[in-house]
């Protein structure tokens, strides 16, 4: 299901770019002419340790499907069938068979996301039932099967939930309506109702306050996603703009779209809302889920630089996302930063091979090493005087504090970094100019191994 370059990857969980298995899905797409899709993520759901080359593992990957207009197709081919926005997110386990076009095993996805705390009449109600409270996935359901909406894509559907002491109520909207909807000045004061499955405030509050869902506008590409194989939830950074929320454009100096983490069950493909917040302030780059310690690692930026300021410079800092299930009826997703001195002078680093703070260039590669070691990498384009001189710099940064432990230059530019946690090994993927032929090549390349050491590192931490 995926081309030697992944093999790798199968004694780690990890997610991946589509780059790794695009040599063995275009040759499937090819071979049996099937719809085309964009493999957004790989997903290895298990794995068997003990040998350097595993035994086994499955692949899942994330897909996303071109729409069509008419929805009872799903050939590109038939001529009644316009491809239309958003693309049908699917979850699919691949075969070393390819794919069959008459037997499609993947499951729908919910683009549906968690957007706040909104104050609107009880007239949106569509049902209620007494002693009983909603599920907003049932709600998403309730609004798709209404007579109204009918021929009405999802994506401009404003779900509404309304959970109080006595009734469970789910309500229904236009995004076009959404100036109708007032949003809440404090939303930890004014929405204070559970949901069904969990105790998470996000199913409204008193009197006529409503916990809000409708699907989100884009994906952000800085995050390739993150899959936790513990509770079988999906990760991404995904956008929703400003004038989408409040049905107008927003004032001058504000952001003009806000970030949120998504996070979808894998297995039924409903929304996970739980495990749903806003990432307020800032940009999530490279997630990797920490399959020891139950949290997400990434990059982070400040949302402002390079969007509504141009007068500051760039700062990088490691995100650390604590999700927190003590109470599995009421998960926390605790933020944490620390910031990264990639453009800082530091001792036997050049000036010139610092990372600079005019620009930015990040490709979202990122790796994890939790076994022993506690560490996370990532790649930063180094400063060069033209464009395609451009290489990347590798950082390895310890967690939670972001020390940097070793730094690197490199020869070219990685699109995905890969981490066996087994043995601690780590690859790249990327455009390499050949030293003999000197003739660029896609290729796979074996950069270090990280090991934990009482002899080089005082305190047994990480050695590279």
């Amino acid at each position: 299901a995926a081309s030697a370059a992944c093999q790798p990857m199968a004694t780690a969980a990890v997610s991946a770019t589509a780059a790794c298995a695009a040599t063995a899905a275009s040759r499937e797409r090819r071979r049996l002419a099937a719809p085309p899709l964009v493999l957004v993520g790989l997903l290895v759901a298990a794995f068997f340790g003990g040998w350097r080359q595993a035994e086994g593992f499955v692949l899942h990957a994330v897909q996303h499907r071109p729409s069509y207009l008419n929805t009872s197709s799903t050939s590109q081919d038939d001529n009644t069938s316009i491809p239309i926005a958003p693309v049908d997110l699917r979850q699919e386990r691949l075969s070393r068979a390819g794919e069959d076009p008459l037997t499609d095993s993947s499951v729908r996805m919910s683009r549906f996301q968690y957007v706040g705390c909104f104050q609107h009449p009880m007239a949106i109600t569509t049902s209620a039932i007494f002693g009983y409270y909603r599920d907003p996935n049932e709600c998403i359901a309730e609004c798709r099967g209404q007579d109204i909406y009918q021929g009405v894509s999802s994506s401009q559907l404003v779900v509404a939930v309304h959970n109080d002491p006595f009734q469970g109520r789910c309500g229904c909207a236009l995004k076009s309506q959404i100036a109708d909807f007032v949003e809440a000045a404090d939303e930890t004061e004014s929405c204070t109702y559970r949901c069904k499955d969990y105790l998470n405030p996000y199913c409204g509050g008193f009197p006529d306050y409503w916990g809000i869902y409708m699907e989100y506008d884009q994906r952000s590409m800085s995050a390739q996603g993150a899959y936790d194989p513990w509770r079988y939830v999906w990760y991404i950074l995904v956008t929703i703009k400003e004038r989408t929320l409040l049905g107008r454009y927003p004032e001058e100096g504000v952001n003009p779209e806000r970030y949120y983490l998504n996070a979808v069950d894998t297995v039924s493909g409903r929304g996970a809302f739980q495990f749903q917040t806003r990432i307020k302030g800032g940009i999530l780059y490279g997630i990797q889920y920490d399959i020891d310690s139950t949290r997400l690692v990434c990059l982070y930026t400040d949302d402002q630089i390079g969007r509504m300021r141009v007068d500051l410079e760039w700062t990088y800092k490691l995100a650390v996302i604590y999700i927190n299930t003590t109470n599995q009826f009421r998960p926390f997703m605790q933020l944490n930063i620390a910031p990264l001195e990639i453009t800082e002078p530091r001792e036997a680093v050049q000036s010139g091979a610092l990372v600079s703070p005019f620009y930015m260039a990040y490709s979202g590669a990122s790796a994890i090493f939790s076994k022993d070691t506690n560490v996370y990498v990532f790649t930063q384009a180094q400063w060069a005087a033209n464009k395609p001189q451009m290489k990347d710099r590798v950082y390895i940064v310890r967690i939670p504090d972001g020390l940097i432990i070793r730094e690197e230059p490199l020869d070219f530019k990685v699109t995905s970094l890969f981490s066996n946690q087994m043995y601690g090994d780590l690859s790249a993927i990327g455009p390499r100019t050949d030293p003999q032929s000197g003739i660029g090549k896609q290729s796979y390349v074996y950069l270090a191994r990280v090991y934990r050491s009482s002899i080089d590192s005082a305190g047994g931490a990480a050695s590279v």
